[in-house]
């Protein structure tokens, strides 16, 4: 029995291929259709081959060096051995319209700092560097030696105060920013000595607003988060009307400087807004001898909702504990806290780190380890509380996890050794409490010394030992396999000791959730060779690329859409949607055609009536109305597309259908069938239908042919699959993008392929149409 099955399979699959052969064999007759037939051929070829016939992934993107104009500056310093870090200053922390600026300070342990002011231009470079303030004209580069101010070397690094927003008086409505140029304090340590400095007055005798003695060398010297401009919200001044409304007092905003060693801390707090009100009310309001196990962390918020219980000193000390100091503190800590791993005690391992932000909820990040795992712990300072952590083992949380400007985001790298003792580093993002984001993941083959985003441009950028830049998306998405993820080299700096930091923007701004990716600046210094390198993080968008090879050494045979997909790569997946939608469409408009108009036609009577009936309404029903019905109730899809055609598209081949079994169930050899006993079924499937089957494939590579430029016509009105590679999308891309009559290479490639296409299926049926009407072939 299973013999007889296997050997009726066989049969029928010899019928088949031998149908084939005679189909091939009666086409060969016909040169339209053999012209018709290659070209579906190649085009199916195409289709069935992508993935090794297109030069890239279907996913891929040009990278930003191709697809954008990285602007760029270098900037060369004296060659002097001793110089450190490079600080930037934002003149107007919080507005990148207001037309302010930065500052570049280089200062030396020989006492020399050299402030480079650059704004932006109106016309002609942007990175205005030069000597000369065009608004101005005067200069406003300045190198200042502190031992002309009666200090003394060595100088220590220098930090700078930027300005904060104020009142001019005390009836104005609403803050402002003051000087654009001339603002901002630095303060530093002269040999042993701490100094509040204004860089801007001609007399000399004006710079030195403050200076105190320490008696002790310091290990940590930094600022508070409002006053270097890396909080989202700038200082600004605060102003008390009392309840007459009469009489207004402005104060503030207050500034804090922490300066300490690992036995040693000192505070200090000072009241600055603009230059010309200079510094007052400066006191230390912690100076004790304690532990400190880590940097400290002057934290100010300047949200008057949590002010009052965030804003204060955090100091990491021993076995995981850090102190509170609040504003106003004698010298004594408010409050304490200890973090363990597990019930077992830890300690920190790199600074503490904090998310940025104009009014969240503020959080605080306590990197710890012990030799069994590490952990960062998520705290909540406004309610004192510890809201969540991320813990493993295998590694250590070297680098603060750094937040971005969205709340729920931040960026963990874990520095860990290979199997074969090779140190890397995974950069994880996670959410408040800790837990892991599956969709996006940085791996590193080397150490990071430094991590950072640029949320505008959907970057992380990380630099690691060697000096060696890299970055990643942070968009990625669950498709990309996990594994596949990872941190790419964008460049090497050249140094491994190279700084390496995210600038802001040249109208003055260092963090603002108002500026555009192309004001998003990124810069790294090089101290060996006194170098600085400013440049745009993602750049001007170049849009569509012609064909050609670019920096990336990537070629682009057709060029680049706007957003740097590879024309030729959609080109050649596109091929498959045309296919698919036009055959399935295609092969059950004609079997749902077919079987109607063979039922209509060779029954008759009330059959008849009632299937012509239901396709004169089938007719009347107009197609766009439909698919747009359709696809708000299904969604946008090419199998909604392919079911919409299948279903409006089988009348007009059940008319033609049945008005060929009219004529062919009144022959002789149909009354001799029913002589013979054949049923009415075995009568029509095997007697008629095989007698209108070369119609209905006439009709079927005619409707291929009209549906693939339907489906084209759908995707170019935007209600086709927009998740699919096709033509139409192409072209639907191009339109509203404003390339059309700009990039030949894109917009011809996908209509050409359309065209050609269709009439490749238009050729086979002209073919089938000689075929089965002699009248029609040349002789």
């Amino acid at each position: 029995m299973a013999m007889s099955n296997k050997s009726k399979v066989n049969n029928q699959v010899r019928g088949i291929l031998l149908l084939i052969k005679k189909a091939l064999k009666l086409i060969r007759g016909s040169k339209l259709g053999i012209a018709g037939l290659s070209i579906i051929f190649a085009f199916a070829f195409m289709a069935i081959f992508a993935p090794w016939l297109s030069p890239y992934d279907p996913a891929f993107i040009a990278p930003a060096e191709d697809i954008f104009n990285i602007e760029k500056i270098v900037r060369e310093y004296p060659v002097s051995d001793g110089y450190h870090n490079l600080v930037i200053g934002p003149t107007t922390p919080g507005e990148s319209s207001m037309e302010g600026g930065m500052w570049f300070i280089m200062a030396n342990t020989n006492g020399t700092i050299i402030m480079d002011y650059a704004q932006r231009s109106s016309t002609g470079n942007p990175f205005n560097m030069t000597d000369v303030d065009a608004v101005q004209n005067k200069t406003t580069d300045l190198t200042l030696d502190i031992t002309s101010y009666g200090l003394s070397a060595p100088l220590s690094e220098v930090l700078y105060i930027a300005p904060a927003r104020g009142y001019n008086n005390t009836f104005a409505i609403a803050p402002i920013y003051g000087e654009r140029v001339e603002c901002g304090l630095l303060a530093f340590i002269a040999n042993s000595t701490f100094v509040i400095l204004d860089p801007f007055p001609e007399d000399p005798d004006d710079h030195v607003l403050f200076q105190e003695n320490l008696s002790f060398s310091p290990t940590w010297f930094n600022q508070d988060t409002t006053s270097a401009a890396n909080m989202l919200n700038p200082p600004t001044q605060r102003k008390y009307t009392d309840p007459t409304g009469w009489f207004s007092t402005l104060y503030g905003p207050k500034r804090f400087v922490n300066i300490a060693n690992e036995s040693r801390m000192v505070t200090y707090s000072f009241d600055y807004c603009w230059n010309r009100d200079g510094v007052k009310s400066v006191e230390r309001i912690i100076d004790l001898n304690m532990t400190v196990a880590a940097e400290p962390l002057a934290f100010t918020f300047e949200n008057p909702q949590y002010r009052a219980n965030t804003t204060g000193i955090y100091v990491p000390t021993e076995n995981g504990t850090f102190e509170f100091f609040n504003t106003t503190t004698n010298g004594t800590p408010e409050y304490s806290f200890t973090f363990n791993i597990s019930g077992q005690g830890a300690e920190y391992t790199a600074p503490m780190g904090y998310f940025r932000s104009a009014d969240s909820f503020p959080r605080l990040y306590f990197p710890i380890g012990n030799e069994n795992a590490y952990s960062v712990k998520i705290f909540d300072p406004s309610v004192r509380a510890l809201v969540g952590e991320f813990t493993g083992t295998g590694g250590t949380v070297d680098i603060a996890p750094t937040a971005t400007s969205t709340f729920g985001s931040l960026y963990v790298t874990l520095n860990r050794v290979a199997e074969d003792d090779t140190p890397f580093s995974t950069v994880f993002r996670v959410s408040e409490t800790g837990v892991i984001d599956q969709t996006f993941l940085g791996e590193m083959g080397t150490i990071a010394t430094k991590v950072f985003p640029v949320e505008q441009a959907s970057l992380v950028y990380a630099l690691d030992t060697d000096g060696v830049v890299w970055a990643s998306q942070t968009g990625v998405t669950v498709d990309t396999p996990y594994t596949e993820r990872g941190m790419k080299e964008i460049f090497s700096t050249g140094s491994a000791s190279a700084q390496f930091n995210y600038f802001g923007s040249f109208g003055g701004t260092k963090y603002s959730t108002t500026m555009t990716p192309v004001e998003m600046y990124n810069m790294f210094y090089v101290p060996e060779e006194h170098s600085l390198t400013v440049y745009q993080s993602i750049g001007s968008s170049l849009g569509a690329l012609p064909p050609g090879t670019y920096a990336s050494g990537n070629t682009y045979y057709l060029g680049t859409d706007n957003v740097g997909h590879d024309i030729l790569t959609l080109l050649i997946y596109g091929s498959r949607v045309a296919l698919i939608v036009g055959l399935t469409a295609a092969f059950f408009s004609v079997v749902v055609g077919t079987l109607v108009g063979l039922v209509s036609g060779y029954y008759g009577g009330t059959t008849d009536i009632l299937l012509m009936r239901a396709t004169d309404i089938a007719l009347s029903i107009p197609f766009l109305p439909i698919v747009l019905i359709w696809s708000q109730i299904r969604g946008q899809s090419i199998w909604n597309i392919v079911i919409i055609l299948a279903i409006l598209g089988w009348p007009g081949i059940a008319r033609v259908v049945r008005a060929q079994t009219l004529s062919l169930k009144e022959r002789a050899f149909i009354d001799a069938a029913r002589v013979s006993g054949s049923s009415d079924t075995k009568i029509i499937l095997k007697h008629i239908a095989p007698n209108v089957l070369p119609f209905t494939f006439l009709y079927m590579t005619l409707f291929v042919a009209g549906a693939i430029l339907t489906e084209a016509a759908l995707s170019y009105l935007a209600l086709g699959d927009p998740k699919s590679i096709s033509w139409g999308n192409m072209l639907s891309t191009i339109q509203t993008s404003g390339h059309s009559l700009i990039a030949p290479w894109w917009l011809l490639p996908p209509g050409l392929c359309i065209t050609i296409l269709s009439l490749g299926f238009y050729l086979l049926g002209r073919g089938v149409d000689e075929i089965i009407n002699p009248r029609l072939r040349r002789r």
